[in-house]
C-alpha cells in the first residue's frame, strides 16, 4: 500500500504557517473538482482540521548612592497541537492521481496564506493567558482590537468598579479595605481625535513586541494584586535561597511613606497619630489613602508629583534662565493640575507628545504641555526624540543615533524613523520676552517635496540613508509631510499610548521610586538585551495598571502596601547577597535605603523648622525653594540636556546644610521650630530627647546614645544640651536617608 501523499507533514506545514488558524472554507470548489474525477458512488470523506491555540546605633551610618540597571519581558511559546492523521481507502492508481492534484491544490492554497500573511497587515486572534489567571486557574480569551470592543471594555471595567464601590461594606471587609476606596473623582478618559482618512489607523502597525497589543486584561482589586506581589517576591526569596528582613516598625514605615507620597518627612504630631493608633488590618491602607486622597494633603501631593516629573521631563534648570524656549511654570501648572485631578496616565502623555499652543499662563491659547517638546527643541529636534522614548517607552535611542546598538536590534534608521515625527514641529517666538508657540507645520523635506517629506542621517562610512515616520520596529506609515494628510506627533502619541512599552516603563519608574532599585538598571533601558529581574511582576503590574485606566494612585498603593515596602532597611547575614548598591542582582529582600533628593531634604526641613505651613504666595514660595535648590544643580548643555548633581554627600552639600539660613532656623530657639517647642513644653527631659529623635529620624535614642545625652548633661544646661543633639540630628546622614 502506498504511503498517503499529504500526511502529517504536509499538515504540520500547513499548520506552522497558517500559525493556528484555520484556512477558509474551500469545499464547493473542491468537491467541484472531484465531482469531475471521482467515480459515481464513490464517498468523499471531509477534510478535518484543528488547531490549539538599616541603621545601627550611630547617627553617622554612611549613606549609599543607589545605582540603576535592566530590562523587559519576553512572551511564553505554546506548542501546537498538530491535525489529526485523516485516513481514507479505496487505493489505486485512479485515487493516486487524484492526490496528487489534491496536493497541488493544498500547496497552492499554502503559498496564498504565505503570501497574505507577509503582505497584509496582521493582528494577534490568538487567546492568551495572563499571569493573573495562571495564578487564579481561570483564563480569559483575548477580545478584538476595533474601536467599539475597546470603548465596551472600557465601559464594562467602570461599570465593574462601580459596583465593586456600590457593594458597601460587605466588600470592604473582605478586602481589608476602606469602604470609600473606589469613590475617585477623577476626569473622563478623552478619546483619540479621529484622522484623515490618509492616516494610518493604529490596527495598520504591523505586530511585533514593540507595537500596540490588543490582549484586555480583567481588572483585579487591589488586595489581590498585593497579594500577588507579594508572592512573587517570596518566590524569588526562596529561589536565591534569602531571608528577607524583619517588618519595619510603624514609625520607619511611616516616614518612608510621606518621603514617598508627600516629599517630605511627618510632623512628630502626624507620626504619633499613626503610630499611636489602635492597631488594626487597615491602618495602613488608611494612610496612603489619606495621604493619596484627603484634601488636606491634596497641595503637597501634587506639588512633589509635579516635581517629579517636571525635573524627568525638563531637567531641574529646565525653563528658567534666559533664551529659554521652555516655561518651567507653564509645565509645572498642567502637571498640577493632572496630579490633582488624578488624569489617566496615557492621557497625559498624549497630551505631552501631541501639545500645540503658548508656553506661558495668562496667554490666550495657553497649553502647559507644549513646554515637554520646547524644552526639546534643538537642532533638529533630535532631544525631544530620545527624551520621548526614554521617558514613555523605555528605550534608549540616543545610543542609536550615531551607530547600531552593540547589543540590541536597534540601528541608526531606528533613532531617525522616531526622529521623522518631530519634523514638523515649529516654534513660533511671541511678541513678549520668553512667550513662544509650539505649532505643527507642513514638513517637505530635503527634496522640497510634502507627499515624500523624508529626512536624510549620515551612516558611520560615511553615506547618507533616508528615513521616513515609523514606530519602533512597526510598519512603516504615511511618507506625507502636510498636516491636514498626516499629524505626525498625533499619531506618534496615538502610538505611544497604545504601547505596552508605555505602561512597563512607568511600574519600572515608579517602582524604583519606592524601593530604591527598578527591575532593570539603568530603568529608562528596556529590551531584549537588559532583561527585568522579576517579569512576571513587572508584565502582572503593567497589565493592571492598563486595566486600572492607567491609575497612577492605584499603582502607587499596590507597591506601597506590598510586604516589600514594608521590610526594614537592616541587612542581616540571611539576606547579605542582596546588596544592588554592590552590583548585585536587586531581591527586594530589604527595604535599601538611599540620601534623599535635594527637594525632599528641603521640604523636611521646612517641617522641622516649623514652615511647611507657611502662608503666601505661590510664586514667592517657589522661588525661596528654587534659589535653595540651585545651589546643587548645573546644567551641563550636553545633547541630551544632562545636569551635573552636588547634592551627593561632598563637602559643597554638607556646608549648605550645616551653615545655610535654612539650618540655622531648624536649629533656632528663637522660632516656631519643632526644637523651640520642645524646649518651651514641660515635658521632662529624657521625653524632650526622645521627642527630638522621633521627630528627625523616627525613632527614641539607643541605650549609647543615651548614655552619650547624660555625659552632656554633666557638662551643661539642658537647653544647649538639646540644641546640640538636635543640630547633630538635623546634620547626621540618618536625617538625609531614607532608610
Amino acid at each position: 500500500m502506498k504511503p498517503e501523499p499529504h500526511d502529517p507533514i504536509l499538515d504540520a506545514c500547513l499548520e506552522e504557517i497558517l500559525g493556528g488558524q484555520g484556512p477558509p472554507d474551500l469545499s464547493d470548489s473542491i468537491l467541484q473538482n472531484w465531482q469531475r474525477q471521482v467515480p459515481d458512488g464513490q464517498p468523499i470523506e471531509p477534510v478535518a482540521t484543528s488547531a490549539a491555540t538599616g541603621s545601627d546605633d550611630s547617627l553617622l551610618a554612611a549613606p549609599t548612592q543607589a545605582a540603576i540597571h535592566s530590562a523587559t519581558s519576553s512572551e511564553n511559546n505554546r506548542p501546537l497541537e498538530l491535525p489529526q492523521r485523516r485516513q481514507r481507502s479505496a487505493p489505486g492508481r485512479f485515487w493516486s492521481q487524484t492526490a496528487v492534484a489534491l496536493s497541488m491544490l493544498t500547496i497552492g492554497t499554502c503559498f496564498g496564506f504565505i503570501a497574505l500573511k507577509v503582505f497584509l497587515p496582521q493582528g494577534s486572534h490568538e487567546s492568551e493567558t495572563s499571569v493573573a489567571d495562571l495564578t487564579t486557574g481561570q483564563s480569559s480569551t483575548a477580545p478584538s482590537s476595533s474601536s467599539t470592543k475597546d470603548s465596551q471594555d472600557s465601559q464594562n471595567q467602570a461599570d465593574r468598579k462601580n459596583q465593586v464601590a456600590g457593594n458597601g461594606s460587605q466588600d470592604s471587609q473582605k478586602n481589608n479595605f476602606p469602604e470609600n476606596r473606589n469613590n475617585k473623582n477623577r476626569p473622563p478618559k478623552e478619546t483619540t481625535p479621529s484622522f484623515s482618512k490618509s492616516t494610518p489607523s493604529p490596527s495598520d502597525v504591523a505586530s511585533s513586541s514593540d507595537s500596540p497589543s490588543a490582549t484586555r486584561i480583567d481588572s483585579l482589586d487591589d488586595q489581590t494584586i498585593i497579594k500577588f506581589v507579594n508572592q512573587q517576591l517570596s518566590a524569588s526569596w526562596q529561589a536565591a535561597n534569602i531571608t528577607p528582613s524583619p517588618m519595619a516598625t510603624d514609625a520607619e514605615w511611616c516616614r518612608r511613606i510621606y518621603l514617598r507620597l508627600l516629599g517630605r518627612i511627618p510632623t512628630k504630631e502626624e507620626l504619633d497619630r499613626f503610630v499611636q493608633a489602635k492597631p488594626s488590618a487597615n491602618k495602613r491602607v488608611a494612610l496612603v489613602d489619606e495621604l493619596l486622597e484627603n484634601k488636606q494633603y491634596v497641595e503637597e501631593y501634587s506639588r512633589h508629583w509635579t516635581t517629579i516629573w517636571t525635573n524627568l521631563l525638563i531637567g531641574r534648570r529646565g525653563g528658567i534662565g534666559k533664551g529659554e524656549l521652555a516655561n518651567r511654570e507653564g509645565l509645572q501648572q498642567y502637571l498640577q493640575d493632572g496630579f490633582q485631578q488624578n488624569k489617566p496616565y496615557d492621557q497625559m502623555a498624549y497630551e505631552l507628545i501631541s501639545a500645540t499652543g503658548s508656553n506661558t499662563p495668562g496667554t490666550e491659547d495657553y497649553n502647559g504641555a507644549v513646554n515637554f517638546i520646547l524644552a526639546s527643541m534643538n537642532d533638529q529636534a533630535t532631544l525631544a526624540t530620545a527624551r520621548t522614548s526614554r521617558i514613555f517607552l523605555g528605550k534608549q535611542l540616543q545610543c542609536v543615533q550615531c551607530h547600531k546598538h552593540p547589543s540590541n536590534d536597534w540601528s541608526q534608521l531606528s533613532f531617525w524613523e522616531m526622529n521623522a515625527f518631530f519634523r514638523q514641529a515649529q516654534v513660533v517666538k511671541g511678541k513678549q520676552a520668553n512667550v513662544h508657540q509650539l505649532v505643527n507645520r507642513d514638513f517637505v523635506g530635503k527634496q522640497g517635496n510634502a507627499d515624500d517629506a523624508e529626512i536624510y542621517f549620515g551612516e558611520p562610512d560615511g553615506s547618507m540613508a533616508v528615513a521616513y515616520p515609523r514606530f519602533l520596529g512597526g510598519k512603516p506609515l504615511e511618507h506625507n509631510g502636510q498636516v491636514a494628510q498626516f499629524d505626525r506627533r498625533t499619531q506618534l502619541a496615538t502610538l505611544v499610548r497604545q504601547s505596552d512599552d508605555l505602561s512597563q516603563a512607568l511600574v519600572n519608574r515608579v517602582w524604583a521610586h519606592f524601593l530604591g532599585f527598578g527591575f532593570t538598571r539603568p530603568i529608562d533601558d528596556m529590551g531584549h538585551h537588559n532583561p527585568p529581574t522579576h517579569p512576571r511582576l513587572l508584565k502582572h503590574l503593567s497589565e493592571q495598571f492598563v486595566a486600572h485606566d492607567y491609575d497612577v494612585q492605584d499603582l502607587f498603593r499596590w507597591i506601597a502596601l506590598s510586604d516589600a515596602f514594608a521590610l526594614s532597611s537592616r541587612l542581616s547575614s540571611t539576606n547579605s547577597l542582596d546588596s544592588p548598591e554592590f552590583g548585585d542582582v536587586p531581591h527586594f529582600s530589604r527595604y535599601y535605603m538611599r540620601p534623599m533628593e535635594p527637594e525632599e531634604v528641603y521640604q523636611s526641613l521646612l517641617v522641622v523648622a516649623g514652615r511647611n505651613r507657611t502662608t503666601g504666595s505661590a510664586v514667592d514660595i517657589e522661588q525661596a525653594r528654587r534659589d535653595w535648590l540651585s545651589q546643587f544643580a548645573r546644567k551641563m548643555e550636553t545633547d541630551e540636556g544632562d545636569e551635573s548633581n552636588l547634592f551627593s554627600g561632598n563637602i559643597h552639600q554638607s556646608l549648605v546644610m550645616m551653615n545655610g539660613p535654612l539650618m540655622k532656623q531648624a536649629t533656632s530657639a528663637n522660632t516656631h521650630s519643632v526644637l523651640a517647642s520642645v524646649m518651651e513644653s514641660k515635658m521632662e527631659t529624657h521625653k524632650k530627647v526622645d521627642h527630638l529623635f522621633l521627630a528627625a529620624v523616627a525613632r527614641k535614642p539607643s541605650k549609647r546614645e543615651l548614655k552619650l545625652v547624660q555625659q552632656m548633661l554633666d557638662k551643661t544646661t539642658p537647653e544647649q544640651m538639646l540644641q546640640d543633639i538636635w543640630w547633630a540630628l538635623l546634620n547626621s546622614n540618618e536625617f538625609i536617608l531614607d532608610h
